[in-house]
């Protein structure tokens, strides 16, 4: 249990704290934390913050169980602003989960043998993976990701 009052750091650290102040002035992380869980809001509160340049606060955004068209807001409203912000979106439906990552251009190094080779990495964007054309999926693709793919 956090019995620390909210600050600067633990509002950015914690996704369960709303960035208004007057909801958390002079209570604790958990507190604040229990609110949140326990009234189920979380979910509308991550949509409702969807305006732009409220994700440049963040290095990753992480979407879990939202409709279509709020994954591909997020996603473009992340790949338009100055720094690179991460994206990924995870669903389950029973024991099938899924989940799209977006690191925009994603640079690294790597060692082989005794020299360093630069790499990089360029991802699509939610609405690019999601308007490939079924026929050009290969046929060993497992029917579930169609199941999945059909209430989108």
């Amino acid at each position: 249990m956090d019995d620390r009052l909210v600050n600067e750091e633990a509002l950015n650290a914690n996704f369960l704290i709303p960035p208004d102040e007057n909801a958390y002035r002079g209570k604790t992380v958990a507190e604040i934390c229990c609110v949140v869980i326990r009234s189920g809001t979380l979910t509308l509160w991550l949509f409702v913050n969807t305006w732009a340049g409220f994700f440049e606060k963040f290095d990753v955004v992480v979407i879990g169980y939202g409709s279509r068209a709020t994954k591909m807001s997020v996603n473009e409203q992340c790949r338009k602003l100055s720094k690179r912000v991460a994206f990924y979106t995870v669903d389950c439906r029973d024991s099938c989960g899924e989940i799209f990552v977006d690191l925009q251009d994603y640079k690294y190094t790597k060692k082989k043998l005794e020299e360093t080779v630069e790499c990089e990495l360029s991802f699509p964007s939610f609405q690019e993976a999601i308007s490939v054309p079924w026929k050009l999926i290969p046929r060993r693709t497992a029917k579930l990701y169609f199941a999945m793919r059909d209430d989108y």
